[in-house]
């Protein structure tokens, strides 16, 4: 589904600027059509919101949840989240779910609609649940899953956000100290005559070189600066990091693992087939591991071996599901996995952000003292000669 906004004629000769949920252009158009108005232009627009499954996904949901959770039907609680929402773009997907739902479609299906905000684990648990009448359960673990992901993502981000910040903001201060600073020093060494130490003539000569070069300069600090805000907002640039460092692949094993288990149990405890459930998960992580413990299984291997096999899990993790599978208990050995881990990753965070941030200020400090001592040592060389 799309976001119009939308300039149209209506039956009474007035010009009208509107917002309008629709598959495509087409479709907007004869739905404007069927009620007397007369499409002018239409052009896509955002739902005003850089992160809606944090401020649209998960509030709707627990919204959904609480007022489901207190005995009103799904009609009324999804009235009552229209009007508690504020932006208009999600006031609109909630009333086209509405819509949907008035026209005989499931829920579930109505949300299907709107792949960018339901990724395809809810749309499942929630299809089952509407057939076992277990939306209240399915709902909160819809919440829990969402908020573990979100969770993780924000941690991890955060861990490396602050030493990215720091280090783009001193290297606008040693460059501007390199491109209008330095220079002025350099005329006056030379005036006076100084002979100046190596280190000193370095600074110097990088100096003159980047402001012979100052377009180029520009150029690759602002690419870098929004090269690495790029790949900390974009999940896939953040997977390619984790998979290329060597000291981040653990880190992205755990995650990817403590996604697989929680993302189980969700749909295990809500009695979704083995095998319906590594699939979806599969189309939604497009990750190979998972891809190719499907493809184990079908070729008649347990869930066990399958992940042994895909390299993706730790021992301990496959023991689990091993004892698990001997006591018939999939969905208490998916829990206890992904409890371990998330134990363990934050453990692994916090030591990554005493590391991260700490060593940043080291850097920083040893460039600045660098280019502090290159500036002042010519100076008491001199002072020391004169006396």
């Amino acid at each position: 589904m799309i976001l119009f906004k939308y300039r149209a004629l209506t039956e009474y000769g007035k010009i009208v600027e509107k917002l309008q949920i629709a598959k495509d252009k087409a479709e907007l158009h004869d739905e404007l059509q069927a009620n007397g108005i007369l499409l002018i232009s239409a052009k896509k627009c955002s739902f005003l919101s850089r992160n809606p499954i944090t401020e649209f996904t998960v509030p709707f949901l627990k919204n959904l949840h609480q007022l489901i959770a207190n005995s009103f039907d799904l009609m009324t609680a999804l009235d009552v989240s229209s009007q508690l929402t504020t932006n208009r773009g999600f006031g609109l997907v909630i009333s086209r779910i509405i819509a949907d739902i008035k026209m005989g479609a499931p829920f579930s299906v109505a949300i299907s609609n709107f792949g960018e905000y339901f990724d395809g684990l809810v749309i499942k648990s929630i299809t089952v649940a509407e057939k076992t009448a277990r939306m209240k359960e399915a709902l909160a673990m819809a919440v829990e899953y969402l908020e573990t992901k979100r969770q993780w993502s924000t941690k991890f981000r955060n861990a490396v956000r602050y030493p990215v910040i720091l280090l783009c903001c001193v290297t606008c201060v040693i460059l501007f100290w390199i491109l209008f600073i330095i220079p002025k020093f350099a005329d006056l060494f030379r005036d006076v005559g100084i002979d100046m130490p190596l280190m000193t003539r370095t600074l110097l000569k990088f100096s003159t070189f980047l402001t012979d070069h100052y377009i180029c300069v520009g150029m690759f600090t602002v690419g870098l600066i929004l090269g690495t805000l790029r790949i900390l907002s974009s999940h896939a640039m953040r997977e390619k990091l984790l998979r290329r460092v060597p000291g981040l692949r653990t880190i992205r094993r755990e995650l990817s693992a403590m996604n697989f288990f929680f993302s189980m149990e969700m749909m295990v405890h809500e009695k979704i087939n083995l095998l319906e459930c590594l699939e979806c998960l599969a189309n939604i992580e497009n990750s190979n591991e998972i891809t190719n413990i499907v493809e184990f299984i079908r070729n008649g291997h347990t869930l066990s071996s399958a992940m042994k096999r895909s390299g993706l899990f730790a021992r301990h993790e496959i023991s689990l599901i091993v004892a698990g599978e001997n006591a018939g208990d999939l969905c208490s050995a998916f829990k206890s996995g992904a409890d371990i881990l998330r134990v363990k990753l934050d453990d692994r965070a916090q030591r990554l952000a005493g590391i991260i941030q700490p060593s940043a200020v080291v850097l920083i400090g040893l460039l600045l003292a660098i280019i502090i001592y290159s500036v002042i040592i010519p100076m008491y060389s001199n002072l020391d000669f004169n006396m």
